[in-house]
């Protein structure tokens, strides 16, 4: 491969190909290309087919948490007591960054300077514009984590002038580009460069025997057309927190609630046995960006609400009479409203001189977020005027919503049985 797209080979672009290249990395079929905006991509050099081998990463180019455990600032924190994967390999990826030639250093001179865009990063004025959303306290509880980890790391003598900055640097550059192989956390030169897609037109893969990543490609795809991957089905809510966007398609729409059992229930107990949990109050993401949550939340509701309480989960997984199924979706209906009152109380009309781009991906999240739970205000108010007057639910094209739909049906068609029944 010949790097003749480059004008200069002082640039890191140039210095990370030559680098895989010399090892007989085969990366020919693309190129890095910087963006205005600070961020890169990969493109396509030439037309490549559906089913193209693009990168085959061996073991010796992945930075592992392997590697970092077996390292002397590895074992050092392990024996402070710092024996998570992440903690391991951001203390790794700090020290290389700071070792005279470091073997990594062509990859580590590509990693992005800053995240300022990810939620983790903002100011505090930047953090008043998800005012009313559960993410603050996300992103807060996050930042409490890593304080605590950094204290550990600093214990470390050769770690003493890392600052909690550059920790959560570390930390940061690790969560938002790492894979997995054969089960471990790795980095991945070159390839973390593939931005995500929800229909990407290439997949990673692990090659177990090789010992090796591999990107391949799934699409045809042209010359100079960007080469994307998908970083897994997340939820907006999931893709702002950890990496600083959201889609604009509805489908991965996503608002976290809180539901909560009655502390003076004499039954609180074995409710939360029966659920295996260890605080009366849960927090769970709904929409159609976390399928399983609402189900999660009317069967949390249906053992909050119920008054006998059965021995198996099971029991709760569907609706079990229609005034016990009303009582349920009233307290759910409640729930989505007092989140929703929450947003329209805490509207900012301070806004930071600077972070344009981070103003408009918060408002757009917290868009995404009210649309997410005014739409259950809607269906769930449907569902309640089908139980109380018998009018048909209207049709909401997302399979889970159909699913019980389709409960409910059945519930109302048995009531039906029942009352004539009785005549």
């Amino acid at each position: 491969m010949q790097l003749t797209q480059f004008q200069s080979t002082n640039c890191p672009s140039y210095a990370l190909l030559e680098w895989l290249m010399t090892a007989g990395i085969d990366c020919s079929v693309m190129r890095i290309n910087d963006l205005n905006n600070g961020e890169r991509q990969l493109v396509a050099t030439r037309t490549i087919h559906a089913g193209e081998k693009l990168l085959t990463l061996p073991r010796s180019h992945l930075m592992s948490v392997g590697l970092a455990r077996q390292s002397d600032i590895g074992e050092k924190l392990a024996q402070a007591g710092g024996k998570e994967g992440h903690a391991l390999l951001s203390a790794y990826l700090l020290q290389e960054n700071n070792r005279e030639n470091s073997f990594w250093a062509p990859y580590l001179e590509m990693l992005p300077t800053h995240f300022n865009h990810i939620p983790l990063f903002y100011s505090t004025d930047m953090l008043s514009q998800l005012q009313g959303s559960p993410v603050i306290e996300m992103i807060l509880m996050r930042r409490f984590t890593l304080e605590q980890d950094y204290h550990r790391l600093r214990e470390l003598p050769e770690m003493k002038d890392v600052t909690l900055v550059q920790y959560m640097w570390a930390r940061t550059a690790i969560n938002s580009r790492c894979f997995t192989l054969n089960g471990e956390v790795v980095l991945a030169p070159l390839l973390d460069m593939a931005n995500h897609m929800s229909s990407p037109n290439s997949l990673w893969q692990q090659n177990k025997e090789k010992n090796a990543l591999v990107l391949v490609s799934q699409d045809n795809i042209a010359a100079g057309e960007e080469i994307t991957v998908s970083y897994g089905r997340k939820s907006n809510r999931r893709l702002f927190a950890s990496y600083g966007f959201v889609h604009d398609d509805s489908r991965f729409n996503s608002a976290r609630i809180t539901v909560s059992l009655d502390v003076a229930d004499p039954l609180i107990a074995e409710k939360m046995a029966l659920m295996e949990i260890e605080n009366y109050a849960l927090d769970i993401d709904i929409g159609p960006g976390e399928p399983e949550g609402f189900l999660k939340a009317l069967m949390f509701l249906r053992i909050s609400t119920s008054k006998c309480l059965q021995s198996e989960l099971a029991c709760y997984q569907k609706p079990r009479t229609k005034l016990d199924e009303i009582l349920v979706l009233q307290a759910f209906l409640q729930t989505c409203q007092q989140m929703l009152a929450l947003y329209d109380s805490n509207e900012v009309t301070q806004v930071p001189h600077r972070g344009g781009q981070n103003i408009a991906d918060c408002k757009k999240f917290l868009a995404q977020e009210k649309q997410t739970l005014k739409h259950y205000v809607s269906f769930v108010s449907t569902a309640l005027t089908f139980l109380t007057h018998g009018k048909r639910i209207d049709y909401i094209q997302q399979e889970l919503e159909t699913r019980y739909q389709r409960d409910l049906l059945a519930l109302f068609e048995e009531q039906q049985i029942d009352n004539v029944s009785r005549y």
